[in-house]
């Protein structure tokens, strides 16, 4: 499942096609960017941008003309005079994804072996309630070749302990882990 608000950082956008904007340096091409993780667009229309480089990730959320068809000039908005510092810290983030080349900074942790088992943990299950295998989903999770080498090794049985540790999240475990 995914829920656009829960994105570890969202930055909030307003698009026009290019030709609304004389300025040549304003128009981009999402699809075009090596960064450019997914476009999903919702119900209402909005697009969720999920872009990932240099060890990070930010997720913007853009109204108006569709950033795939076409060139766009991008806003970017406030909302409030009390979000400037956060818009600023998204800003810095957006302009590290956006960076050719730039190393790792302390605006996101690196993964821990417990982050990861974490992430893991909830795509199995977020992968079982969808109806996927414990073996479908280790190829989504390792790949495949890890998969063939490492299933009967034990690998099998980390699917379980991912998907045992999901399920004491969802019975209310992860109020220990907020802790």
């Amino acid at each position: 499942m995914w829920l656009p608000g829960a994105g570890a950082s969202t930055l909030l956008g307003a698009t026009e096609p290019a030709y609304a904007t004389p300025a040549r340096n304003e128009r981009i091409f999402l699809p075009s960017l090596p960064s450019l993780e997914h476009i999903l667009i919702d119900a209402t229309g909005r697009q969720h941008v999920v872009l990932r480089a240099n060890q990070a990730s930010i997720q913007l959320t853009i109204e108006g003309a569709d950033l795939t068809a076409r060139p766009v000039a991008i806003t970017f908005l406030v909302p409030g005079f009390e979000r400037i510092v956060e818009a600023r810290n998204q800003l810095d983030l957006l302009d590290r994804v956006l960076s050719p080349n730039r190393g790792p900074s302390s605006l996101l942790p690196r993964w821990t072996t417990r982050t990861r088992n974490l992430r893991d943990a909830l795509i199995t299950f977020d992968g079982r309630r969808a109806g996927a295998g414990n073996k479908e989903i280790a190829i989504f999770i390792y790949g495949a070749e890890d998969v063939a080498a490492d299933w009967d090794v034990g690998l099998r049985q980390r699917m379980q302990r991912h998907y045992s540790r999901a399920e004491a999240l969802a019975a209310g475990g992860y109020r220990d882990f907020l802790r």
